[in-house]
């Protein structure tokens, strides 16, 4: 049953090229430096209220137990590591220009295409919740009344602390985002983490991913260049690297986003 919700919601990712925006130097770092992918904690959202948004919509009391100054809904973030991406060809996605000036620098950045092969579980397009929609209609809200309504008994569902990382304000639809999830602790995959966890300079939480492990095949073939970026830059970074990838035109115009 709880497999069957979690599909609901978030249904698992497909087969397909995703793209992923961000800055040039963190695309030096990807190719050039570590050669691997950043997951980043999804600590590094706290203020855009992720994460705790399904807990309040479903009104799980639990989460806000404060110890130290830090809620357990905080202390479960910083055990989730994820990195963002979205479908290519998406008809829904018609605003590309809110993604380069959102994670691409302005159009300073890179769009990164992957075609990605994973059967992880935590894989998954993101749900994102319409403010208008009152969480008494939602299904897990009807469930769990159905169930105690004709058998009083209290419907726990699996996965729960994971659901709120894929749970997203409507507010950033315009994203379509789909989110590779790891968890540190995982009855889905307990014995998977081997990853050490580093800080950034802010100090959130992250882990890398190789781009071919048990996690999935995550190949980088296209590199598109924002508007007022550097084409020569980013085809050397390329060369530099040792691996194959096409550097596409620069994106001239928001058509061309």
């Amino acid at each position: 049953m709880s497999n069957i919700i979690f599909d609901y919601y978030y249904p698992k990712a497909t087969e397909q090229e995703y793209a992923h925006y961000t800055s040039v130097s963190a695309l030096k770092g990807i190719i050039c430096d570590t050669k691997k992918l950043r997951l980043t904690s999804t600590i590094k959202r706290l203020k855009d209220n992720e994460f705790k948004l399904f807990y309040a919509d479903h009104n799980l009391k639990g989460y806000e137990k404060n110890e130290h100054g830090t809620s357990d809904d905080e202390h479960l973030m910083r055990d989730l590591f994820y990195i963002s991406f979205t479908e290519v060809k998406n008809e829904l996605l018609d605003d590309t220009r809110f993604l380069w000036d959102s994670f691409g620098g302005g159009g300073k950045g890179v769009k990164l295409i992957f075609e990605i092969k994973s059967n992880h579980t935590d894989f998954r397009k993101v749900f994102y919740k319409d403010q208008k929609t009152k969480s008494e209609s939602s299904l897990l809200h009807v469930l769990a009344k159905e169930i105690y309504d004709k058998y009083e008994k209290v419907f726990v569902y699996a996965g729960v602390s994971k659901m709120g990382s894929f749970f997203i304000d409507e507010k950033f639809n315009k994203e379509i985002e789909t989110r590779f999830l790891i968890k540190k602790w995982s009855d889905d995959y307990a014995d998977k983490f081997n990853f050490e966890i580093k800080n950034d300079i802010n100090g959130n939480p992250f882990i890398e991913l190789d781009f071919i492990s048990e996690w999935g095949e995550f190949k980088l073939t296209k590199i598109q260049p924002g508007k007022d970026s550097d084409k020569k830059q980013i085809e050397q970074l390329v060369r530099d690297s040792g691996f194959s990838i096409e550097v596409l035109n620069v994106a001239r115009n928001i058509e061309d986003f």
